[in-house]
């Protein structure tokens, strides 16, 4: 893909920026990132009475 993409650019006249690695492979949530209040996925502590979505 890589290849093909850099091929297309410079046919058209246009200069690479060579290989951008992306983002990490990670396995599990990053702690720095707030999910929310909930315990359990999909718990149904976010609603009450009538399943109305609680706002904070």
């Amino acid at each position: 893909m890589v290849l093909a993409g850099n091929a297309a650019i410079e046919s058209m006249g246009g200069k690479t920026f060579g290989f951008g690695g992306g983002r990490p492979d990670i396995w599990e949530p990053e702690e720095d990132i707030y999910w929310g209040p909930e315990e359990e996925m999909l718990g149904n502590n976010r609603y009450v009475g009538e399943r109305v979505l609680i706002t904070h």
